[in-house]
């Protein structure tokens, strides 16, 4: 007889390692293909694997369905590697040479904008208080400077659809961030990508 989701999570609550591995099974295509075009290729099974273990680890706090609360293990942990990738990326950089120096900049990107921690504070609070659909092309578009056509590929959108979404997402960043008290706001880059991006 199979058991039913909720079944499997209430065994897996009580400790038993076979109905987590089945309740993994049963939802494991879909957390991957969540996973999919919100991450690199490469790291879409490391952080499977961190879903994983982060479920098993709270399983005696899951409450109601597993899927929703798997859907958001999973969304969070694919937040905190764009983070971290973020934060690498930043320091792995270093200082640019004295060439690039003299070349002026006229629209730093959005980490460039947050001179000082506080404000990245409150850029990384502000982008995670997005809804996801929004975040996540905010996010591909100006952290990872993905053009907009390969941000909907990644999506699975139209170019259409992942430009309102860009548009309503930094309409609600730039909100968000002067409610904040965001001090680099004038320098950030707001303007919408051109048509041909």
């Amino acid at each position: 007889m199979s058991l039913s989701d909720r079944e499997l999570a209430d065994l897996a609550r009580e400790g038993d390692p076979e109905a987590f591995r089945r309740l993994m099974e049963r939802h494991g295509p879909a957390l991957t293909a969540l996973l999919r075009g919100k991450v690199e290729q490469d790291d879409e099974e490391d952080l499977l694997q961190e879903v994983y273990l982060a479920a098993w680890r709270q399983m005696p706090r899951l409450r109601g369905a597993p899927w929703p609360w798997l859907r958001r293990i999973a969304l969070n942990r694919a937040s905190d590697l764009w983070r971290r990738r973020y934060r690498e990326r930043r320091v792995l950089a270093g200082p640019e040479p004295a060439a690039a120096e003299a070349a002026p900049d006229p629209a730093p990107t959005p980490a460039e904008a947050a001179a000082s921690s506080a404000d990245l504070v409150r850029l990384e609070q502000a982008l995670a208080g997005l809804r996801e659909n929004l975040r996540l092309v905010v996010y591909l578009h100006l952290w990872e400077e993905l053009p907009m056509a390969e941000v909907a590929a990644r999506l699975n959108l139209r170019e259409a659809a992942a430009r309102m979404r860009l548009h309503r997402g930094l309409k609600q960043l730039r909100h968000r961030l002067e409610a904040s008290g965001f001090q680099g706001l004038e320098a950030l880059r707001f303007r919408e990508p051109p048509d041909d991006t």
